[in-house]
């Protein structure tokens, strides 16, 4: 009698040189590792949309000189704004300033103004460069 004709099947699989049912075992734990990425992913994007976000908008110019701050605020926006809105957005952004806040941003605009590192017209601040129309 033949034992290859009786012999039970083998459910080992050549490649992966485990069972059937170990190979399935791993596939579920493999998309489980995947759904549970998936979700973390979602959450980190969920984060770095509002609390990173609102962090480091109030942070943007920490350690900025404020001449060096307003400089960069206006090539952000691209658009002159008024005085009063320069020196509060600066405030809010953290700008690097000694004792005095209000005055060392008022007094750093002066010098940007002074120096012609940005201009006023129209009773609106901006770069020397820009057209008449970014200061209407």
């Amino acid at each position: 009698m033949s034992n290859m004709s009786n012999s039970p099947k083998n459910n080992a699989l050549p490649f992966f040189g485990e069972s059937e049912e170990a190979v399935r075992r791993q596939i579920e734990r493999a998309r489980a590792f995947i759904r549970a990425s998936e979700e973390y992913l979602e959450k980190l994007s969920g984060i770095q949309e509002s609390v990173v976000f609102q962090i480091s908008h109030h942070r943007r110019y920490s350690e900025m000189r404020p001449i060096d701050a307003a400089v960069k605020m206006l090539k952000e926006i691209q658009r002159a704004i008024k005085r009063d809105e320069m020196e509060k957005e600066l405030a809010d952004g953290g700008v690097k300033t000694g004792r005095y806040r209000e005055k060392s941003i008022s007094q750093g605009i002066g010098a940007g103004l002074s120096s012609g590192t940005i201009v006023e017209r129209n009773g609106k601040i901006g770069l020397p460069d820009w057209p008449e129309e970014n200061f209407k």
